[in-house]
C-alpha cells in the first residue's frame, strides 16, 4: 500500500512540470481507469488535483482566490469519476471526500453567472442522482433484498455534546443537549457480510445521503425571511430536552422540549417568554464543543432566525 501510494504522490508532484496535454492524456487513459472501490486518500488527492488541471486548461474551470476553483462550465471532464467513488469506496472517509467535490462542483463553488438559472443547475443534480438510484434499483433481482439481508431505511444522527449559552443584557441563558444532525441511511445488521446485496444497499445510502447534504447545503445559503419550510422543517427531528440556566434578572433553572428541526427563532421565543424579556435582547449563542466555544450571530436583522437547532454551532 506505501508503494502504491507513493506512485500517487510522485504523480502529484510531477503535475506542474507535464504539458497540459500530456496531464489530460494521463488523466483519461490511466487514472480514471483505475477501480473506484480502491481509492486512498493518496490517490483521490492526486485525481483531484489533474482533475482540477485538465478542467482549468478547458477553460471549465477557472482558478479564484476562494473557492480556490469555481466552475464556468458544468460539463466537467471527469466528473462522473466522482460519483463512482461515492457510492463504490467501502472507506466512509473517501466517500466524504467524494460527496463535497460532487456537491461542490454540482452547485456550492459554480460562478455567480450559472447561478442565475439555478433550476437547470438543480434538475441536472437531481436527474444525474435519480438516473444512478434507478440503476442500482433495476439490477436488484429483488426488491425485498434489504429486508431479507436485514436492513432497514431509518433516520439516523450524529450525536456532539454541547453547551449552549443565550446573552442579554438582561439575562444569561446556559443549555446542555446533545445536537443531532438528522439524515437518511440504510442501516444493516452488525455481522453482514457487504459483497453483493451489500454494495447494492451501500450505493443506494450513500446516493440518499448526497441528495440530502444538496438540499441542506442549498437551503442553508438562504438567509431571507422564508414563505415556504426548508425541507428539513417539514417533519419533526430527533427529541432533544434544552437546559436553560439564567443568572438574571434572577435566578432560574428550566427544561424545554425541543427537536433538532425546530427552528432557532421559536427556540429564543419560548425562552424570552419563560425569562419575560424581550426576544430581540436574545442575539447571541455560545456553542461549547470539546472544550471549544465559538460564538455566532441569532438574528440577521430580517426577522426571527430561520435556522434549525442542528444547523447552530460546528453543523454551519
Amino acid at each position: 500500500q506505501m508503494d502504491h501510494d507513493s506512485i500517487f504522490v510522485w504523480f502529484t508532484k510531477c503535475l506542474t512540470d507535464l504539458e497540459p496535454e500530456t496531464q489530460k492524456d494521463l488523466f483519461n487513459q490511466k487514472l480514471l481507469s483505475l477501480s473506484p472501490s480502491s481509492t486512498t486518500q493518496k490517490s483521490f488527492s492526486c485525481i483531484k488535483a489533474y482533475f482540477e488541471s485538465v478542467n482549468v486548461f478547458d477553460q471549465r474551470l477557472k482558478k479564484s482566490p476562494s473557492p480556490t476553483y469555481v466552475v464556468e462550465r458544468t460539463e466537467l471532464v471527469g466528473m462522473s469519476y466522482f460519483w463512482d467513488i461515492l457510492t463504490e469506496t467501502p472507506k466512509e472517509e473517501i466517500a466524504n471526500l467524494a460527496i463535497d467535490t460532487v456537491l461542490n462542483m454540482s452547485y456550492l463553488h459554480v460562478t455567480a453567472r450559472l447561478k442565475k438559472e439555478p433550476g437547470s443547475l438543480h434538475d441536472k443534480f437531481i436527474k444525474n442522482c435519480y438516473s444512478r438510484l434507478e440503476n442500482v434499483c433495476q439490477k436488484s433481482e429483488n426488491n425485498h433484498d434489504a429486508v431479507l439481508e436485514g436492513c432497514e431505511l431509518e433516520t439516523s444522527c450524529s450525536e456532539v455534546k454541547n453547551s449552549l449559552s443565550v446573552n442579554s443584557p438582561i439575562s444569561s441563558a446556559v443549555a446542555n443537549t446533545t445536537k443531532t444532525l438528522t439524515s437518511i441511511s440504510v442501516s444493516k445488521v452488525m455481522g453482514l457480510s457487504l459483497p453483493n446485496k451489500g454494495l447494492k444497499l451501500q450505493k443506494i445510502r450513500r446516493l440518499l445521503l448526497l441528495a440530502e447534504k444538496y438540499i441542506l447545503s442549498i437551503e442553508v445559503l438562504f438567509d431571507g425571511k422564508r414563505t415556504i419550510l426548508p425541507h428539513a422543517a417539514s417533519f419533526f427531528g430527533r427529541p432533544l430536552n434544552i437546559r436553560v440556566k439564567a443568572e438574571s434578572p434572577k435566578k432560574d433553572e428550566f427544561e424545554l422540549n425541543s427537536h433538532t428541526n425546530e427552528s432557532v427563532g421559536d427556540v429564543k421565543a419560548r425562552i424570552a417568554e419563560r425569562l419575560k424579556v424581550d426576544v430581540a435582547k436574545l442575539s447571541i449563542v455560545s456553542v461549547e464543543t470539546s472544550g471549544e466555544e465559538d460564538e455566532v450571530s441569532l438574528e440577521d436583522g430580517k426577522g426571527p432566525d430561520g435556522r434549525l437547532v442542528y444547523q447552530v454551532g460546528n453543523s454551519e
